[in-house]
């Protein structure tokens, strides 16, 4: 075969015909050296080095998928191609004229629709009078056109002297006279005289006088001749009105509303206490056991944080054993109501305090509230008051709760005292 190579690579190549007279240079005759024949694999042409996880990357990395209209021809970008452009299509030139159509015909007239009877008149008017027949008027006496006017004779017997005449007026200006209307006479039926009134034996009375209307504001009356004529009505000022009135709304606005707000407040306080001898049938009591009783309130509100004035307390009793144990203080209070609520808190407590229930004592500001508690193993009813002045506690004994709550406001009136 012509692949085959020799078996000793290394031996030269036998030369030709002549084997001696062969030259040393094995180029061919044509130029061209045939490719030496190697061994090894053809060498692969170099790429550059990539990492791993670019390599990596790049075989997870889906191939796209193929375009199905890879291998077709686009219909828009096609030429049309028109399959009769070769065939010769045949043309009658001559085509028939259509035949005429017959004339329409003609429909006769419609009879005329029938004409009803008109409708009698919704409304009948009556029948209006005719107008009064004017008189009618004398001929006016005017010369004759065309003529020189009649001279009357005077008293001595010499005619007057004759007036110039006028000038003769040329053919315009008589056509002209001619075309102007006649001046219009001013035509007056004559009325009929009214008939005469009888005698009457007593006086009309006067007319009444008309009614007072309200003067209009019109032009001054004109001034005589040669004087000044009178200056125009001074126009009244209502600005001061306006302001009088605006001070007075602002005035109620931002005194009278904070008034009526701070009203009570300033009814209640400042007020001191004064514990008077007897309340009803109550009587203060001045033993030693009610003076020491009284000392330990006193501390005991002293340690408070209610108290913001004077502070007094004292025991009162009637004559069937039932007690009355009254203490408080005085001072300025903005928010009574949440001072007796705290009041009746710092109370439960110590006297277990329940069923508490708020009463009204009929005065704008107060508040007051009353519980049933116990103390010493005996059921007390226990009630406060608050206002803006003063802050009160009172203990009944062997009472109701409507009865202690009534009886607190005859004590609150009769230790407060205003100042």
């Amino acid at each position: 075969m012509a692949d085959q190579q020799p078996e000793n690579p290394a031996a030269p190549a036998p030369g030709p015909a002549g084997g001696a007279d062969a030259p040393d240079d094995p180029t061919p005759a044509d130029g061209v050296t045939a490719a030496r024949w190697s061994g090894s694999a053809v060498v692969p042409p170099h790429v550059p080095r990539r990492p791993w996880w670019s390599r990596r990357r790049g075989e997870d990395r889906p191939s796209p998928p193929a375009d199905p209209w890879a291998g077709r021809d686009d219909p828009s970008v096609t030429p049309a191609v028109d399959p009769w452009a070769d065939q010769d299509t045949p043309w009658q030139a001559e085509l028939p004229f259509p035949e005429a159509m017959p004339p329409t015909r003609i429909v006769g007239a419609m009879p005329p629709t029938r004409i009803g009877p008109p409708l009698p008149p919704t409304r009948t008017d009556p029948p209006v009078p005719p107008a009064p027949a004017r008189p009618p008027m004398p001929p006016a006496s005017a010369p004759a056109l065309g003529g020189p006017p009649a001279i009357a004779p005077t008293a001595g017997g010499m005619p007057p002297a004759i007036a110039p005449a006028a000038p003769t007026k040329r053919r315009w200006g008589r056509n002209r006279a001619r075309k102007a209307p006649a001046t219009a006479v001013n035509r007056l039926p004559i009325q009929p005289r009214p008939p005469a009134a009888p005698p009457q034996s007593r006086p009309a009375p006067p007319p009444a006088p008309p009614p007072w209307q309200r003067p209009t504001q019109g032009r001054p009356p004109a001034a005589p001749p040669g004087r000044r004529p009178l200056p125009p009505a001074r126009r009244k000022r209502r600005w001061p009105r306006r302001l009088f009135l605006f001070t007075l709304v602002s005035l109620v606005c931002c005194c009278g509303v904070p008034g009526y707000l701070a009203w009570p407040a300033a009814s209640q306080y400042p007020v001191t206490a004064d514990l008077p001898a007897s309340i009803a049938d109550l009587d203060l009591r001045e033993d030693g056991a009610s003076r020491r009783a009284v000392e330990r309130l006193t501390e005991e509100l002293r340690g408070t944080s209610l108290v913001q004035g004077d502070v007094f307390a004292g025991i009162y009793a009637d004559g069937k054993g039932k007690k009355v144990t009254v203490f408080g203080t005085t001072g300025l209070r903005l928010t009574p109501q949440e001072d007796v609520e705290a009041e009746i808190a710092h109370l439960a407590d110590g006297y277990r305090i329940k069923d508490i229930e708020p009463y009204d004592l009929g005065e704008t500001g107060l508040h007051e509230r009353c519980g049933v508690g116990r103390k010493g193993g005996s059921a007390v009813v226990v009630c406060a008051w608050a206002d803006h002045g003063s802050l009160g506690t009172v203990m009944f004994t062997r009472r109701s709760v409507a009865e202690s709550a009534e009886l607190t406001g005859l004590v609150r009136s009769s230790v407060l005292v205003r100042r």
